[in-house]
């Protein structure tokens, strides 16, 4: 007997058939890859168990807990910060963090609030490094580290805070006023335990603060007057030891920051001149660049890979420059600028980036415009993080996509 061909319909069903198997195979095999997958984290974390102390578990579980944060959120791009009196932005990796009169906020790179605390300081600053932040009272006498997942610790000092910094691997200090003393800096480990370290100012009024990546080092911008002239000090400390291992006078200069490019070079920005100094320099001397007759109005000293300065005399009607620095001091490029430069950026590849009014442009690191964009509403700040622009605004938060 012949066999009976199929009809339309009956292949049209064998094909969804087919179809729904190849599905649940598919499902089949993703949970199964979940599984071992799982079982290979396990096991992975049963080992860590059996070999690491309990500060190691902290901080893994503290890492954790962190990207799972980053993970979450809801909104995105642009973000609506209209009556939140935004004070300071700063980034942590690709993601935003923006310190209010009454809170701070961090955003991760697809706009999504990862978290939103609140905070009674009356003067809050904000310093982030590595997955922290760190926010103190100026002129107050507390602190606070967050990260990600929570607040991790608060801590209150018996004097008013003058200043503060972390470092990536969290340790952080803290400079503040102290009877009989101009200043005093107390130093504390990731985990908010006190050092043995401890500094008193005799003579300098503590202006700007910087800590090492690791952790072990700090360079601390003091101002003091001697017979009617100004004189800073830049002083740097190695924590296993009591007194500075170097300083540097700068005569007529006022630092604005002190910041380690890594472990062993500082870079601090002034009035009238920015200098780079080497701890490791046998010959003790700093590689300074003068601004000649022009003043200090912009500057981004927080990447590695160098700084940049929007300097002017535009008291004398002359057009400004936005000067590049290598980590060696020598100028890589310039860049005449006749607007004022609100703020500036360097990015990860040397890109720089300037805020005027409205408007954000983009130049290489040979100083030619790579392009520009302009918003409908004037900026405080911008951001390069990652291969992301982002723009603050006083009523909006922008990620960049036309430039």
């Amino acid at each position: 007997m012949p066999k009976r061909k199929k009809t339309e319909s009956e292949l049209r069903e064998e094909q969804r058939i087919s179809e729904i198997q190849e599905i649940e195979l598919t499902e089949s095999f993703k949970s199964t890859f979940r599984i071992v997958v799982m079982v290979v984290v396990v096991l992975v974390i049963g080992f860590i168990l059996m070999s690491v102390t309990e500060v190691t578990l902290a901080r893994v579980a503290e890492t954790i807990h962190t990207a799972l944060a980053n993970m979450g959120g809801t909104g995105g791009f642009p973000i609506d910060v209209s009556g939140k009196n935004v004070l300071e932005s700063k980034g942590q990796g690709r993601n935003t963090v923006v310190l209010t009169d009454t809170g701070v906020l961090s955003y991760n790179s697809a706009g999504k609030e990862i978290y939103n605390r609140q905070h009674s300081f009356s003067n809050p600053a904000l310093e982030v490094s590595g997955g922290r932040a760190l926010i103190f009272d100026r002129g107050g006498k507390e602190i606070s580290m967050e990260t990600s997942g929570k607040t991790l610790f608060k801590r209150k000092f018996e004097n008013n805070i003058l200043n503060a910094a972390i470092s990536e691997n969290g340790n952080y200090a803290v400079v503040t006023e102290s009877a009989g003393y101009e200043a005093a800096m107390y130093v504390y480990d990731r985990d908010n335990a006190p050092t043995p370290f401890t500094w008193f100012s005799y003579d300098n009024y503590v202006v700007a603060l910087g800590i090492s990546p690791d952790g072990k080092k700090a360079a601390v911008a003091g101002i003091r007057a001697e017979e009617g002239d100004i004189i800073s000090t830049v002083f740097v400390f190695d924590f296993t030891q009591k007194n500075p291992i170097a300083q540097f006078d700068y005569p007529d200069t006022i630092f604005v920051s002190v910041r380690f490019k890594d472990n062993s070079t500082i870079c601090a920005v002034g009035d009238n001149l920015c200098s780079l100094i080497d701890i490791h320099d046998s010959s003790k001397k700093h590689r300074d660049y003068s601004y000649g007759d022009a003043q200090l109005y912009s500057f981004d000293n927080t990447a590695a890979g160098g700084t940049v300065l929007y300097i002017s005399g535009y008291q004398d009607f002359k057009p400004g420059q936005i000067i590049l620095l290598g980590n060696d001091g020598e100028q890589k490029a310039e860049i005449n600028l006749p607007e004022k430069a609100n703020r500036l950026a360097l990015g990860s590849k040397g890109e720089i980036i300037a805020l005027t009014n409205s408007v954000v442009t983009r130049y290489g690191a040979d100083g030619k415009q790579d392009g520009s964009q302009q918003l409908d509403s004037a900026q405080v700040n911008i951001l390069a993080l990652g291969p992301n622009l982002i723009s603050i605004g006083t009523d909006v938060i922008l990620k960049l996509t036309e430039i």
